[in-house]
């Protein structure tokens, strides 16, 4: 098993994206299959929410060309679909083309629901080979491809520059630089970072942000110790470091009040206003947060982990994709359209409509991750969870922040819960 880290490769930002065009640049229209299927009936496709203003466009397009075809794209949040769609693929309800993960580690992670037969076998696909080799062991299950993977998802400070200038504060490259740029912004009267640990899945982004730092520098093979049974969540000095690191961000109020009781979407509005200086924050969130403050005059930062800059490291992954629900009576169409979204034509309107980076050669990435590109590659570690051997750590790391910062737990108690979960498999 290769390590975590994506630059075990020794692999550039450039030699990344290379790779990955190496398979996109090949696709045409002849990969449509536009001969030897029926071209009609209906089709449901159930996506993230955050991709919705790229989809729904790609959806319209698409049925320019097959008028005759019927499809319906519906979204919702992330907690929403890995909890619907879950229950949909055991009741054989669920739509034709799905959300899927990356990985082992949620409910709707390919690893996790490919072994059951709910996905259709993508092998032979040629967007599949878009995907860099340093990605497939999170990609890929049982050495098969089973989903669309078009974007790179990276964790980050997204910064509100407005707030920044009129304080006078500039990116922060140690940690103990971060922490007197919150506390400035705190004695400004705004809050230095928004955070939404309401919505759940956003509980375990500061964690994310820092381990690849406190952890996976000084250990890059640490998700493959955890798996040969070398290393426990509990004995990890650097685990407990970021928890810690956490828990003084909240201690000396750099939090919105409330931080549990606090949606994403109230998160990224407060960023969006400038009553926040800050929120850390997947790349796909940035069109909602763009469009929430009607200005562009956003950039994310790498977040240091220790007061050793040339140390810091960033969290990286494919963020989810779509893949085909195994049961679909509409096989031939759902291909059709993962292929027609491959394009790189498509691949390109993806990018600038999103605002997010895309597998694809040529694509330049929004402005706003300009400080974040130059760690793709040799800094960059796979998101924590996408080596997790079932869905239940990252549901316990879930939880366990929350209750870390209502003060019913200890770093210690939820890294000890966190191993026992990773045990349970």
């Amino acid at each position: 098993m290769s390590t975590s880290k994506i630059g075990a490769r020794n692999l550039s930002r450039r030699g990344f994206l290379k790779s990955a065009a190496a398979g996109a640049g090949a696709l045409g229209i002849s990969s449509l299959g536009s001969a030897g299927w029926a071209q009609s009936g209906s089709l449901r496709v159930y996506a993230n929410s955050s991709y919705r203003n790229g989809y729904q466009p790609a959806v319209q397009r698409f049925m320019q060309q097959f008028p005759d075809l019927n499809v319906r794209a519906e979204f919702a949040a992330t907690d929403q679909i890995q909890t619907t769609t879950r229950v949909q693929l055991t009741s054989r309800t669920a739509p034709d083309i799905i959300t899927v993960w990356p990985g082992n580690g949620n409910p709707l992670a390919v690893q996790q629901i490919a072994p059951a037969g709910f996905l259709q076998d993508l092998s032979g696909q040629p967007f599949t080979k878009s995907v860099p080799k340093a990605f497939h062991d999170v990609y890929l299950s049982g050495g098969k491809p089973y989903f669309f993977a078009p974007f790179i998802s990276m964790i980050g400070a997204f910064a509100n520059l407005r707030v920044m200038n009129e304080l006078k504060l500039s990116q922060p490259k140690t940690w103990s630089e971060f922490l007197d740029l919150c506390q400035k912004i705190k004695d400004a009267g705004k809050v230095p970072i928004a955070l939404g640990n309401g919505t759940p899945w956003v509980t375990q982004l500061i964690n994310y942000a820092l381990v690849p730092t406190t952890v996976y520098k000084k250990n890059p093979r640490f998700a493959e110790d955890m798996l040969e049974g070398k290393a426990t969540f509990a004995t990890s000095d650097g685990w407990r470091e970021a928890m810690t690191k956490y828990l003084e961000l909240n201690r000396r109020g750099f939090f919105n009040p409330n931080p549990n009781g606090t949606s994403y979407d109230e998160a990224l509005q407060m960023v969006a206003s400038g009553k926040a200086a800050m929120s850390i924050l997947t790349s796909p969130s940035a069109l909602a947060l763009l469009n929430f403050a009607g200005h562009r005059d956003f950039e994310v930062w790498p977040i240091p982990g220790n007061d050793s800059p040339d140390e810091t490291q960033i969290p990286m992954s494919l963020a989810n994709g779509l893949g085909v629900n195994a049961a679909t009576r509409n096989k031939e169409a759902a291909l059709a359209f993962l292929n027609f979204l491959s394009q790189p034509k498509e691949m390109q309107e993806l990018g600038r409509v999103l605002e997010t980076p895309v597998l694809a050669e040529g694509v330049e990435p929004s402005p706003i991750f300009a400080k974040m590109m130059p760690y793709v590659g040799d800094k960059g570690v796979l998101f924590m969870d996408n080596k997790w051997p079932n869905a239940r750590v990252q549901q316990t790391h879930f939880s366990g922040v929350q209750e870390m910062l209502n003060g019913s737990a200890t770093p210690e108690d939820v890294l000890r819960r966190m191993d026992q979960a990773f045990q349970a498999r």
